[in-house]
């Protein structure tokens, strides 16, 4: 499981960098293992579903990728931030 803790809190399918300062958001997408991520009301996303032990002792590596657009953005100089925590539950 993945969440974003900006998208927790708006509920919101998009996670985004906000700032505490001035309020301004920043909308970004994640990719992880080439695959985008999708919130659904906020709720964390399920990124990786497996029913067996990878072979690999290091297990499945996979590569997390966040793509923002800051030339479009008309933003207030600011520190922009969000959390994503990654969670590991067994089957």
């Amino acid at each position: 499981m993945l969440g974003s803790a900006n998208a927790e809190s708006a509920q919101s399918a998009t996670p985004s960098f906000t700032s505490t300062t001035t309020g301004d958001v920043l909308p970004y997408s994640i990719k992880y293992g080439g695959a985008a991520v999708t919130f659904i009301g906020g709720a964390p996303a399920m990124v990786s579903d497996v029913a067996a032990k990878t072979v690999n002792k290091e297990g499945d590596p996979k590569e997390v990728t966040v793509s923002f657009d800051g030339a479009s953005a008309h933003l207030t100089e600011a520190i922009y931030s969000d959390t994503l925590t990654f969670s590991i539950m067994a089957k």
